[in-house]
């Protein structure tokens, strides 16, 4: 009796160890991969993207046509504006050339959008100024209308006055019109349509 039972459990024995090993090898736990470090966001903020394409209609060569209020008659004005995006991206830079009251007449501008406050900014300097304008403003959310509102020095009066600049955008160019605002009022300071001469703003 006593041997029969030996037999049976070196018998159990080793068809446990069969089995035991047909089993593989045991399967070891892993360690969860750690997590991607969070991406400096100061990086993030200077990427440009998709609504800088915004933009987009700005850029090319347009044939301009301006008109300017305040004086007894409008002031009509022709001339032709050149824009590139420029810094990959980041940027529209534009120059105007026309002339202004029989001189000549250059002005340049920076257009880009702040990812980090999420609003669009502008500066302009020009031939027949010592001022440099500089405006913060927003898009519709279609994107078809840009609005930009900034502060001048008016040198007759010695005040600060506050103006508001509108764009509308289209394929085919773009309209644009200064309102200012002075002592509560709103009074149309200028006015212009760009022609796309080019097809492609890209």
């Amino acid at each position: 009796m006593k041997i029969e039972f030996a037999l049976a459990s070196v018998c159990g024995a080793f068809a446990l160890g069969l089995a035991v090993g047909r089993a593989g090898p045991a399967v070891v736990a892993q360690e969860p991969a750690p997590a991607a470090a969070p991406e400096d966001p100061w990086l993030v903020a200077g990427r440009p993207g998709e609504v800088h394409r915004t933009l987009d209609p700005l850029v090319g060569e347009f044939d301009v046509e301006m008109r300017f209020f305040g004086g007894p008659e409008p002031i009509d004005q022709r001339g032709l504006w050149r824009s590139e995006w420029t810094l990959d991206g980041r940027y529209v830079e534009a120059r105007y050339e026309a002339e202004f009251m029989g001189q000549a007449f250059v002005g340049k501008s920076l257009m880009g959008y702040s990812n980090a406050d999420q609003t669009y900014k502008s500066v302009w300097w020009d031939s027949l100024s010592t001022n440099i304008d500089y405006a913060v403003g927003y898009a519709s959310p279609e994107g078809t209308h840009l609005t930009m509102l900034g502060s001048v020095m008016n040198p007759a009066s010695g005040v600060v006055e506050e103006y508001q600049d509108d764009f509308e955008l289209t394929p085919e160019g773009y309209t644009f019109a200064r309102t200012m605002l002075v002592d509560g009022q709103r009074t149309r300071s200028m006015e212009g349509v760009f022609k796309r001469r080019s097809a492609s703003p890209r």
